[in-house]
Parts: C-alpha cells; structure tokens; sequence
C-alpha cells in the first residue's frame, strides 16, 4: 500500500494586493478625472448657451428690424413682433425688451437669458455679454412687477408749479413756476437750478426732446422761448408774437413744436427748434389749452378748455379736424407713435377719455372715475397711466393695465397736480404740484 504525500503535492500561490497609498492614489486621479470631466461638460454645456443666445439674439434683431421697416417703429412687446406671433427662442431662453421709439433714430435693447448666463443686442451691434440697461443679467432679481410705487419730494421749498418735462432716460428735468423762473435738474430731480436767463415770467408749460438738450417754453401774455443747452440759456422767439400761450408739446429730436394760444387764438408750428413759427388758421380760433405730438412731430392733437373741442392733425399741423364733443379739456397725452390718445377734462365731475385712432373717435374710460382732472401721462407703449386731480380731490392716480384699473396713491399729500410725466417704459415718473413740491416717484 502507498501512501502519498499530499503536503509535497500542494501548490501555493502567493498574489500581492495593493496598498493603502496605492489605492489613495488610483482614487484621486479618478477624482480627478470626473472633475475633469464635469468641467469639460459644463464649458461645452455653457458654450452651446452661449450660441443658442447669440443666435436668438441675432434672429430677433432682424425680426424687430423688419418690423421698423414695415410699421416705422419698433414693436411695443415681444409678443406684439413679427405681426403678433413673437420672437421665437430656444428652450430654457427668456427676453427682456426695452424700446425707445420716442427717439431718432429709434432704439431697442433686448436681453435673452438661459439659467444665469445672459447677453444682449441693440439696434446697432452683435450680442454681447450681459444685459441691457435696466434689465436683469442672469436672472438674479425677478422684473419689476409694477406693484409698489416709492415717492420722494425733490424741491426744497413749495412753488406755483406749473409744467415739468424730462428727457427719455430720466435724467435731465425741466420745470417751471407762475411767476418764477424755470428750474432744471440733471440728476433725476435730486438737485434744481434756477435759470435766471429764463427771466421770472408767468410760465404756464415747458416740453424737451428726448435727450433733454433742445427746450421749449411758454408764457402767459408772453412769448416762446427756446433752449438749445439744456436750459442754461434762453432765447425769447418773437416770431410767433406775444399771446396768453398755455400748452406746448415737442418731437423727439425737439425740431418740430407746436403751441396753443388760449386768448382765444390759433395754433402755432415750427420746425426749425423753434426759431420761426407759423400760424396754422386752420385750428380755427379757440382758447387752446393743451397739445401733444407723436415722436415724429407729425401726429398732433389739441384741445380746447371753456366748452372747447379737440382736434387733430396728421400733417404736422398744416392742417386741423374737429374731433370730439365739447368739455373744458386740461391735459392731452399720447404713446409715442400718436395713436393712442388720453384727454383729462376739468369739470366738476369727469371721465378720463381715450382714442385709439390718433384722436378720431373717443370713448370715456368710466374706471378712471368722475373727478376734476388737471394731467395725465402715458407710457410709451401705453399700459401705464398716471394722472392728476384738484377742486377738493387733489391726488395722483396710477394704471398699469391700460386704465382698467386705476389706483389712488395715498402716500402723496393731496395736492393741485398740475402736470406729471412717466418714463417710455412707465416704471419712472414725476408730478409737479402747483403750490407744493415736485416728486419723483419709482415703481418697484
């Protein structure tokens, strides 16, 4: 019998494993590796952002280009572009529009944003980095929602206010006081000159181009004046002669002007900044109170006060027609293309009216109440609304749906508000108080 020796026949196979710094090592460079890797995907992932942004960007300005050709402006909204359908833009993609048609040459600025990564593109350049003036870049703050309105007095000392008028970007005031000089501001109304080459007169309205440079300004039982610096000097224009002048209203570029004479008297053009005038005999004669233009100066409308009526011209002025039934009108404003048209009549107890048709036919916007109506202003796409009351019921009143609903604004004192202007896009605004101060006001 044999017996074998199985300890002699056994085979061990001896495998070293890896040690603790080896395994340490093999670890990072996989760390490594993967950031290397989510790095490597989020550049392709933001370059591919980049390029969808850049191309809706560069597609939609050709889009609102067209549309300048075809109606003379830029559309007022994103959706109102390309015939109502829109811009179109990539998933994830969000505009934010600005538009300036009050201007020459008109101006847009468009923001497109995907997550935090933004870029903008105007009327006359390629898409770049960021964001457009006013607009937010990369989603960090949501928009204004039209919701809160922060006043702030910005005279020292009360003042027979009469007019203020402002430049297209906020910046630049003018204001002026019965039996007083004309005040300007180049700080958004944080500080007031005086201009004392305007002379103490007893002003009754003041209007600006949309830069701010080119002003003009009337007077009761006096002439025109003209400003081509911002109203540190004054020119006193005779060419129109002397009348009791109560509204004024100015194009865009501040070429074109037009002024009511209330003796009663006629309507007055210009378009040469105010240099010389013409009599337009075709208003007829009548105590003209108010005016305001088109950003082109070619869409007027005028209103009478003491049971006067409202005309309107598509010519400049050259020629006139009766429009409306006959009230004590105070105020006109219109959306910078002249076709919408808002009328503030003074009586004991009115509506706020409305045209949509350059200021052929009126209807009356029974929610802005029955009030005594002394101003009113428009946004430049025609949304937003501010007007001014007095006779016992002095207070501002806002609209941000059109005048579907108006809104008493508490928080300013009650008041004669004579004259207030709103920003192109409404969210800025400033009221003049005949007797007290003028404020700015910022919708939030």
């Amino acid at each position: 019998m044999r017996i074998f020796n199985t300890d002699k026949m056994h085979y061990r196979s001896y495998r070293r494993g890896f040690t603790i710094v080896e395994l340490l090592v093999v670890i990072v460079v996989i760390g490594i590796l993967a950031v290397l890797a989510v790095v490597a995907y989020r550049g392709v992932s933001h370059s591919a952002t980049v390029a969808s942004l850049q191309s809706d960007l560069e597609n939609s300005a050709k889009r609102l280009k067209l549309d300048q050709v075809d109606l003379g402006a830029y559309p007022s909204s994103v959706a109102a572009a390309n015939s109502g359908a829109g811009l179109k833009s990539s998933p994830g993609t969000t505009y934010q529009y600005a538009v300036d048609n009050s201007t020459s040459p008109q101006t847009f600025c468009i923001t497109a944003t995907n997550g935090t990564t933004s870029y903008y593109i105007d009327q006359s350049g390629s898409a770049i980095a960021g964001a457009c003036p006013g607009h937010i870049n990369g989603g960090a703050a949501p928009p204004n929602t039209f919701t809160s309105i922060t006043w702030t007095p910005r005279t020292a000392v009360a003042k027979s206010w009469y007019s203020v008028a402002a430049s297209s970007d906020f910046t630049k005031f003018v204001a002026c006081a019965n039996l007083d000089y004309i005040y300007t501001s180049t700080d958004s109304g944080v500080t007031w000159t005086q201009r004392a080459s305007s002379g103490s007169r007893s002003w009754t309205n003041v209007a600006s181009s949309s830069d701010g440079t080119r002003l003009v300004a009337v007077a009761w039982s006096d002439y025109i004046y003209t400003s081509t610096n911002s109203g540190v000097t004054w020119t006193q224009r005779t060419s129109a002669g002397y009348h009791r002048w109560k509204g004024v209203a100015s194009s865009a570029d501040g070429m074109k002007l037009v002024a009511t004479d209330s003796a009663p008297g006629y309507i007055y053009t210009s378009t040469d900044a105010g240099v010389t005038w013409t009599q337009r005999t075709t208003s007829g004669s009548g105590s003209w109170r108010a005016v305001t233009s088109s950003a082109d100066g070619t869409k007027l409308v005028a209103a009478g006060e003491s049971s006067g009526y409202i005309i309107n011209s598509t010519d400049s002025g050259a020629t006139w027609t009766p429009r409306s039934i006959a009230k004590n009108w105070y105020d006109l404003a219109s959306t910078s293309d002249g076709a919408t048209v808002y009328a503030a009549p003074y009586n004991a107890s009115s509506y706020i009216y409305v045209s949509t048709n350059y200021g052929d036919t009126w209807t009356t916007k029974t929610s802005s109440g029955l009030r005594a109506w002394t101003s009113v202003s428009i946004s430049g796409d025609g949304t937003k609304l501010l007007a001014g009351t007095y006779n016992g019921d002095g207070h501002v009143y806002t609209s941000i749906n059109s005048g579907t609903t108006w809104s008493q604004q508490t928080s300013l004192s009650p008041g004669n508000f004579q004259s207030l202007v709103s920003s192109y896009d409404g969210s800025k605004l400033v009221v003049a108080n005949y007797g007290g101060f003028i404020y700015t006001g910022q919708y939030q």
